[in-house]
């Protein structure tokens, strides 16, 4: 095999190797209902369009009490897409994740952001909420995972399959704030982020379990940024717990020397 034949076929599979990732789409797996991944969705309420991103991390792997290092994909060509050409439309984000377990009591999570804080739902409605990020998903022949993208993390939506729509973002919403609109803000506003789970997931009595993790989620537009801060004590609260620290430290100083020992000494 001449030399000139090799070069060619490497530079051939190099291209077949790039037209495959140009025509991947998003892996479905990845984002539920088994890994959970969280993914952010950005809607173009202009256009009525939305950009999905992957975080890649899953439901398990996530630390609720620490802030993580700041997700960029300003490079990522279907964020430029979506994002350069329409830059003056108007934009809401939100961050979701949907998790459900197979078999009779499955257990159904769902991670979500939110404008205003959430009343514990039933069973029921961690089903139908879990049950609309499946569909938004879908597969590679229906919905988000069919949309032909330039990467498998990440995907730009159409008007027909995007999750501003009433039947994916607002039904989700519904289901779980009774509002239409209170799980995504514009960029720039710090949403809170929650947690609700059942293993009841057709009860329409059971009441669901709700937990508020501490950090918020917050998305820059101009730098394709998406971060996760949790959220620091006040400082009064600071100043009260240092103090009370002190307080004790002094007690057991005094409580020691009317034993007769000699603090920091060895019995």
């Amino acid at each position: 095999m001449s030399k000139t034949f090799k070069v060619g076929m490497l530079a051939g599979l190099a291209a077949l190797a790039y037209g495959g990732s140009a025509l991947a789409n998003i892996d479905p797996t990845k984002l539920g209902p088994t890994t959970g991944d969280i993914f952010l969705n950005v809607v173009d309420t202009t256009n009525s369009t939305s950009f999905l991103f992957d975080t890649g991390i899953s439901q398990a792997l996530f630390n609720g009490s620490a802030s993580g290092t700041p997700l960029n994909f300003s490079t990522d060509a279907n964020w430029a897409t979506f994002y350069t050409a329409h830059a003056t439309d108007s934009f809401l984000f939100s961050v979701v994740s949907s998790t459900v377990g197979s078999g009779r009591g499955a257990t159904g999570t769902v991670f979500f952001t939110g404008t205003t804080a959430p009343t514990a739902t039933v069973g029921a409605n961690i089903g139908q909420a879990t049950a609309i990020v499946t569909g938004f998903i879908g597969t590679t022949t229906t919905g988000a995972a069919s949309i032909t993208s330039s990467t498998t993390n990440s995907v730009l939506l159409p008007s027909g399959n995007y999750w501003g729509d009433p039947l994916r973002e607002g039904a989700f919403s519904t289901n779980l704030f009774a509002l239409a609109n209170a799980v995504s803000a514009a960029p720039g506003t710090a949403l809170a982020f929650y947690s609700e789970t059942s293993s009841a997931l057709t009860d329409t009595v059971a009441a669901a379990t709700l937990a508020t993790f501490a950090g918020k989620w917050n998305l820059n537009l101009s730098t394709g940024t998406l971060s996760y801060s949790a959220v620091p004590l006040p400082a009064p609260l600071v100043l009260l717990l240092s103090g009370l620290g002190l307080m004790g430290l002094v007690a057991r100083r005094g409580k020691g020397g009317a034993s007769g020992y000699a603090f920091g000494a060895a019995a």
